[in-house]
């Protein structure tokens, strides 16, 4: 048997559980590290290693199963630090990310204060060209050299590029035109095409999912680049939002899926836990860390369905039924104007 090890990375705390060869187990914490998560990993994983008198290399060789649920890209869509992504889009839609739905999340409020969009107005570029809902060209993309040549100063120092067109999931043959086109001159950015990332067909949906998946693509690039120098050659894979273990390539590609993953393993430890016991009928857990706190109840084993929903934005990714909101431990409480404690 060789070593088996979790560590779950929070706003405030690393936790790491982990099984040895001789099936030894551990358990430790360690403080977070908010400018180099992987740093607190790396000092876990040394904790480990002098707990367990074990040498570091040993622990990181490709046997070892390295299992890891995170709280960044969570945090980074709370938080939401400055990004450079861009939203390609069909001419006239630029503007559906601001739109939103009809519903506002406070009725009776006349002057309502919504928070921006993930991509800004500037950072959204209209392209002619449209399909109709069976799929059907209604108007040829526009010349994208021509097209190009006008906003290649932009494109080139964005961060990430997200594409979205109505109609996209019926036929994505203009949404691939476009990634292949701009993949052959942007070589080093992240390109999310919202077809490829979600089916849904509900635009305004589809498009928050997208522009989400390109905010996150440098961030969690880079987290996982940083990660995967201190983990060494083990075994290492990710925790989606759905409670399932998805490999380090497609949380690359695809890291909106990692917004419950913390949340999504404690989901899976609690009922694992509770089914220990025959008298309980229900399960709720609560995870409170030092940026967000998440909530579910279950009467049955936890399934995925598609659909989360984290503080304003509605993400079509498959997730379990957690309930997240933007208060932790180390979140500042006030008293609104009415008395009520936010």
């Amino acid at each position: 048997m060789s070593w088996r090890i979790a560590i779950d990375s929070g706003g405030t705390f690393t936790d790491l559980v982990a099984i040895g060869p001789d099936a030894m187990r551990y358990r430790l914490k360690v403080p977070s590290n908010r400018g180099d998560p992987s740093a607190a990993i790396h000092a876990a994983l040394e904790a480990l290693a002098d707990l367990s008198k074990t040498p570091l290399n040993h622990l990181l060789d490709p046997s070892t199963q390295f299992r890891h649920g995170t709280t960044v890209a969570t945090n980074a869509l709370l938080e939401r630090p400055s990004g450079n992504a861009i939203l390609i889009t069909n001419e006239g839609m630029e503007d559906l990310l601001a739109l939103r739905r009809q519903c506002r999340p406070d009725l009776y409020a006349l002057h309502p204060e919504l928070r921006q969009p993930l991509i800004p107005e500037h950072n959204r570029l209209g392209l002619r060209g449209r399909l109709d809902a069976r799929g059907e060209e209604v108007e040829a993309l526009e010349n994208l050299e021509a097209w190009f040549g006008r906003h290649e100063a932009q494109l080139r120092g964005a961060s990430a590029l997200a594409i979205a067109f109505l109609h996209s999931t019926v036929n994505p043959t203009h949404e691939r035109q476009v990634a292949t086109f701009l993949a052959a001159r942007l070589d080093a950015i992240p390109i999310t095409r919202s077809a490829q990332l979600c089916a849904t067909p509900s635009e305004y949906e589809r498009f928050a999912t997208a522009a989400a998946n390109a905010y996150l693509a440098p961030i969690i690039g880079q987290y996982l680049s940083d990660l995967i120098g201190r983990v060494g050659k083990a075994d290492l894979a990710m925790m989606a939002s759905d409670g399932s273990i998805i490999s380090i390539e497609r949380c690359k590609t695809e890291p909106v899926q990692t917004v419950l993953s913390g949340p999504a393993g404690g989901l899976r430890g609690g009922w694992a836990a509770a089914k220990t016991d025959p008298a309980q009928s229900g399960l709720l857990t609560i995870d409170m860390g030092g940026t967000s706190t998440d909530v579910a109840v279950l009467r049955a084993a936890p399934v995925s369905r598609v659909g989360a929903q984290l503080d304003d934005l509605p993400l079509q990714i498959p997730a379990l039924p957690i309930e997240t909101v933007g208060a932790g431990g180390g979140s500042i409480a006030w008293v609104d104007g009415g008395g009520v404690l936010r």
